[in-house]
Order: structure tokens, then C-alpha cells, then sequence
């Protein structure tokens, strides 16, 4: 019976372990895409707003809100270069 007991703990340890390099691994891939993709779209926000020249800062234009709150998001729940930084260790 002991023997059997010490069978399941090794099995669900080799779970656990497995489990914890499968998170470490969505950790990575999550900390890559948030970064990636908050600053390609505000690079894009800030070319649309540059391609209509003086009247990209408008608010009647709309982009000049859009591009402020936006660029909120290269920090909020983790600045980009810590992120990268992360993804890179």
C-alpha cells in the first residue's frame, strides 16, 4: 500500500513540474505579445496622426484622444521594456 501511495505522489509531482514550466512558458509568451503588440499599434496611432498633419491634434479629427489613451497602454499592467526584458531571460 505504501508503495502505491509513493507511485501517485511521484506522478503528481512530474504533473506539478510539467504544469509549472507550461505557465513560465504562457508567462513568457504573454509578456512578448502584450509588448509587441501595444507598441506596434501606438507606433501606427502616432503615423496616423503625423499623416494628417496640423489637424491630427484636432478633436473634431478624433485621432489625438484615441492616441492619449492609448499610449496608456505601453504601461499600464507592465511597462514594455521590463516586459521585454522578461521575455529575453
Amino acid at each position: 500500500m505504501q508503495f502505491y501511495s509513493l507511485v501517485i505522489l511521484a506522478s503528481l509531482l512530474s504533473t506539478l513540474s510539467e504544469l509549472f514550466t507550461l505557465v513560465s512558458q504562457v508567462h513568457a509568451l504573454s509578456c512578448a505579445l502584450k509588448a509587441f503588440t501595444t507598441d506596434l499599434t501606438t507606433e501606427a496611432m502616432e503615423t496616423c496622426r503625423r499623416a494628417c498633419g496640423g489637424h491630427g491634434f484636432l478633436l473634431s479629427a478624433g485621432i489625438a484622444p484615441k492616441c492619449l489613451g492609448h499610449a496608456l497602454s505601453v504601461t499600464v499592467e507592465g511597462e514594455n521594456t521590463v516586459l521585454y526584458q522578461q521575455v529575453a531571460r
